[in-house]
């Protein structure tokens, strides 16, 4: 699997709408595919945001939005494609984000997640809990977590 930069193309933007599907609404109301073309737009022309697509061969998998300032990242968004979604997918583009984001400095990465695979990863030990709470946009439960680069043993 491959994180890339979204193309201004209609199979993008449609793609990344489908990712929204089934979501729940927040205050701001469905995600529309002009939205989609928006964000592309500034993604181009803001430094530190951006959306990546998740894509194993040709197929597109999910989508995942960050924002990276010096060495701390906030992660605010993964989304997997409803045909896709069930499948460990979540996991292994986090791990590809992780990797990402580490190689390129970071050392602290802080997200909020809805309960499901990476609020798991908080539950499990992988990630430092911050807080519990309520999503302000959605009124659902979330779990604030956060991500630091592993420390190899010098044994």
């Amino acid at each position: 699997m491959i994180l890339r930069e979204p193309k201004q193309t209609r199979e993008d933007c449609d793609f990344v709408v489908e990712c929204y599907e089934g979501w729940p609404e927040s205050d701001k109301g469905p995600v529309y595919a002009s939205d989609v073309r928006n964000w592309f737009r500034r993604y181009n022309h803001r430094a530190g945001e951006k959306g990546l697509i998740a894509q194993r061969g040709n197929i597109p998998i999910g989508w995942v939005i960050y924002e990276q300032n010096l060495f701390v990242a906030v992660v605010y968004e993964l989304a997997i494609s409803a045909t896709h979604r069930g499948r460990g997918f979540a996991n292994e583009i986090i791990d590809l984000l992780y990797e990402r984001l580490t190689a390129g400095g970071v050392v602290v990465a802080e997200f909020s997640a809805l309960p499901g695979p990476i609020a798991d990863k908080v539950s499990n030990g992988q990630f430092k809990k911050i807080s519990e709470g309520i999503g302000a946009h959605t009124g659902l439960p979330i779990i604030r977590g956060q991500a630091t680069p592993k420390v190899p043993n010098e044994n």
